[in-house]
């Protein structure tokens, strides 16, 4: 019960890599079909919500793949020194470049 409306909204935002994880920086959301109060509130709250709470962990989620025993579980292996000093946005994917240090003993 209450408001409710339906529309199109476009995205966009520029990929960061900060403290571990892929997030969102320069986040703006815009109803280009339309626009009203409610619709300018709605977008700046995603715009908001998207900046601050989206986050892949990329180090973590690196770490628990290069790190697990899987078929060879004799050698212990150990990332450090993880980044990601470059994003890429090209128009078919996401491309990363990724530095780190796997010791294995």
């Amino acid at each position: 019960m209450g408001l409710g409306d339906a529309f199109d909204l476009t995205i966009l935002a520029t990929p960061q890599f900060r403290e571990g994880n892929i997030g969102l920086k320069d986040v703006d959301v815009v109803s280009e079909a339309r626009t009203s109060f409610y619709i300018r509130r709605v977008c700046a709250a995603i715009a908001a919500s998207l900046g601050r709470d989206f986050r892949y962990l990329m180090a973590s989620e690196t770490q628990k793949l290069l790190e697990d025993p899987g078929s060879h579980p004799g050698y212990r292996r150990e990332l450090r020194n993880f980044s990601v000093p470059e994003i890429r946005v090209t128009n078919d994917a996401l491309v990363l470049v990724i530095d780190f240090q796997l010791t294995v003993r």
